[in-house]
């Protein structure tokens, strides 16, 4: 039923535009005449009326989205490996001149050599005489490592947030290299990252510049593909895309979450936006087939050229650049990628509202990516500490996709405490146990991020 606060919104809209009189018999004759038009058309007549009149608070449905301010940034730091520019600057003058094109401000800085405290104390300098609000390398630069207890179990991952919070504090207490507390984090920045051959690399740059000038070839539209494990989790919810979308194709139940599925999906019509929710390690995807499971490799999402430009990965270690990743392949081994985020351990979103919240408002991916944060990824550590992006974080979605009905969108309440223990129990079922890629590796394969 219509609310009494609704009711009478929308009579004194009608008092307000229309030439009726307001003396006591208009309004009677008005009260009368549109109960019994609601009476009549129901529901139908309630959509109707919102549509036209666009301003009843009590038939908002997407009141779950979040209700905070953001800014959206207009100055980018881009650094760029030293060893690469030369080949690059051509491809980078165009990125920058694009975005000078569309009102941002980009600074350019050479990296040379250094450790990540050298790189984030060159960032703290451009925030605060530039005013920067977000950070893109380009190649092989620095990170530092985390350690935590998590899903039981014992987890190092390289952790990007240590740039992202200018004055947060880090510790290594063990002494082994790794930081193992930090205080709370509020990111003032987000950083992203691109990392491929002199030829990828180029060629990356030339994919943004398409999508900016309006070449590239995909429908805005957004992909769900939501594996077995994850069925009962929302059943139904387009995690608040169609605030954005008009076409949204959902595959979650069993039968149509198989892997010749998502293959068929990006290999011909594909979709602006994919935001998928398969168990995964670095290099690979793992789906629950009919009788079996089935794997996606880096070299089939290369050898299909999977058409997708934005990817919310619900994957662990999907984006795990310190090695082999689906995320930086997505990008950097395909024609069609452009941004992605996920994490570079377990864990992923799945709570991604504030994210498309901002994503709807016409944010960049970076801003999407800190508005999430701030408002929910800082909540969970276990969940949330190994999440970055990467990719171009400056790129908008397409207008063309920003037409969803964003009044009518009905997004997710938030996880109950025993909806996520549901997704952890579905991370140790599975037994999710990656050893690779330590630490010790990365220091012994890049000697020269490190002053010992």
């Amino acid at each position: 039923m219509i609310s009494e606060l609704c009711y009478n919104y929308i009579v004194e809209t009608f008092l307000t535009a229309g030439s009726l009189s307001k003396k006591n018999k208009g309004r009677d004759f008005l009260s009368k005449t549109i109960k019994t038009v609601l009476s009549a058309f129901g529901v139908l007549m309630i959509w109707g009326l919102y549509l036209v009149i666009s301003g009843c608070s009590m038939l908002l449905l997407d009141d779950e989205f979040p209700d905070f301010a953001f800014e959206k940034t207009d100055k980018e730091l881009l650094v760029v490996e030293d060893a690469l520019y030369p080949s690059l600057e051509s491809s980078i003058d165009q990125y920058i001149a694009d975005l000078n094109e569309e009102g941002s401000t980009v600074y350019l800085y050479i990296w040379e050599e250094g450790t990540a405290f050298d790189l984030k104390a060159v960032i703290e300098t451009y925030y605060t005489e530039n005013g920067i609000g977000g950070v893109l390398f380009v190649g092989n630069l620095p990170t530092v490592w985390y350690e935590q207890n998590g899903f039981e179990g014992h987890e190092e991952f390289p952790i990007d947030l240590f740039f992202m919070d200018l004055d947060s504090t880090w510790q290594d207490n063990d002494k082994d290299g790794i930081f193992d507390y930090h205080s709370a984090l509020e990111l003032e920045i987000f950083i992203s990252r691109i990392n491929g051959t002199t030829l990828e690399l180029m060629r990356y740059f030339d994919k943004v510049h398409k999508f900016r000038t309006g070449q590239m070839d995909i429908d805005p539209s957004a992909y769900v593909f939501k594996d077995n494990s994850w069925e009962d989790f929302k059943p139904g919810s387009d995690f608040g895309l169609s605030r954005i979308y008009n076409s949204i194709l959902i595959n979650e139940k069993k039968g149509d979450t198989e892997k010749a599925n998502y293959i068929s999906k990006l290999t011909t019509s594909g979709a602006e936006y994919v935001y998928q929710w398969i168990h995964s390690f670095p290099p690979l995807l793992v789906v629950e087939g009919s009788s079996s499971w089935e794997y996606i490799h880096t070299s089939d999402i290369i050898s299909g050229n999977m058409k997708g430009l934005f990817y919310n990965l619900f994957n662990c270690s999907a984006v795990r650049f310190t090695e082999d990743n689906l995320g930086m392949t997505y990008l950097m081994k395909t024609d069609y990628g452009i941004a992605a985020t996920g994490s570079t351990k377990t864990g992923g979103n799945y709570y991604p509202n504030a994210f498309h919240y901002v994503l709807s408002e016409k944010g960049t991916w970076g801003d999407a990516f800190k508005g999430w944060y701030n408002y929910y990824g800082v909540k969970d550590d276990k969940w949330f500490l190994g999440m970055i992006i990467l990719g171009d974080p400056m790129l908008v979605l397409t207008k063309e996709a920003q037409k969803g009905l964003k009044s009518l969108s009905v997004g997710i309440v938030p996880p109950s405490p025993d909806e996520i223990e549901e997704l952890n129990k579905e991370i140790l079922d599975f037994g999710y146990d990656y050893s690779g890629g330590s630490f010790a590796e990365y220091k012994n394969q890049n000697p020269q991020f490190f002053g010992d």
